[in-house]
């Protein structure tokens, strides 16, 4: 996924050159078209180069955040699908911006990316390139942070191994495995094909509540890749400092090698 700043025409919009059937985030019969009005527009409708502008964006936070009925927090909702959709399909970095500003706030963010906080990972793990170079763009962090932290349930770790007495009989080091149970989520076709070439590392349970009490061997997706060289080679010095800084301790923290066992 390249780095797209769509131009802002006169008229441009946030649903403007998105395609909403057969989206990969969204069924469509959950977005909510010509339903939700901010001031005399529907929230679709409103111009991107309006939301890159601080005051317009400030009232419209504070619309977002007035949640007086159930219906009110739908306003945050339908609005992060729609950027999402634009980062999703256009790599559009105005949308990348625009998600992060209005996810400082609290209740925007609840009813917002804290809803769609899978899809949001899962977007994160198939171009984490994307996110590292828009966030080094905007000397923000926000956004990445948040992912960062809430995509570490995604993966087996130490603990892990630890609880169910796990044993890695693998032959490779620095693995970065992937939860069978975060597996099964993954709904976003883009990662789910990126993730059919990917390898599987054995490993040895033995009985804990998670095995039903017997000793397995289980298979474990291995996404140390998304990582590795490809990556490398896509960033620039900048955002090379901000992966070393900010991205990469998460995942050494996260990796494991073989023949790693629980030492209890």
């Amino acid at each position: 996924m390249t780095q797209k700043t769509i131009e802002l025409e006169k008229e441009s919009k946030l649903i403007d050159n998105i395609h909403l059937e057969n989206n990969y985030l969204f069924d469509k019969n959950n977005i909510l078209l010509k339903k939700i009005k901010y001031k005399e527009d529907y929230i679709e409708n409103i111009k991107i180069k309006d939301l890159l502008d601080k005051n317009f964006r400030s009232s419209f936070i504070e619309y977002l955040s007035d949640i007086k009925t159930e219906e009110d927090e739908l306003k945050s909702s339908f609005t992060c699908q729609l950027l999402l959709l634009r980062i999703a399909e256009l790599s559009d970095s105005n949308a990348f911006y625009i998600l992060s500003e209005i996810s400082k706030n609290e209740t925007v963010s609840y009813n917002g990316i804290e809803l769609y906080e899978n899809l949001l990972i899962q977007m994160f793990l198939n171009d984490s390139y994307f996110f590292i170079q828009q966030s080094v763009k905007y000397n923000d962090s926000s956004l990445l942070n948040y992912i960062l932290k809430m995509s570490q349930g995604y993966f087996v770790d130490e603990d892990f191994l630890d609880m169910n007495l796990g044993y890695i009989k693998s032959g490779e080091k620095d693995l970065l495995l992937l939860k069978s149970e975060a597996q099964k989520e993954i709904v976003y076709f883009p990662l789910m094909k990126k993730m059919d070439g990917m390898p599987k590392v054995k490993v040895q349970l033995g009985p804990s509540f998670y095995t039903n009490f017997e000793t397995i061997n289980k298979d474990f997706v291995n996404i140390n890749s998304f990582f590795g060289k490809e990556l490398m080679q896509k960033m620039n010095v900048p955002e090379m400092n901000y992966f070393k800084q900010h991205v990469f301790p998460m995942i050494e923290k996260l990796q494991l090698n073989s023949g790693e066992i629980s030492n209890k």
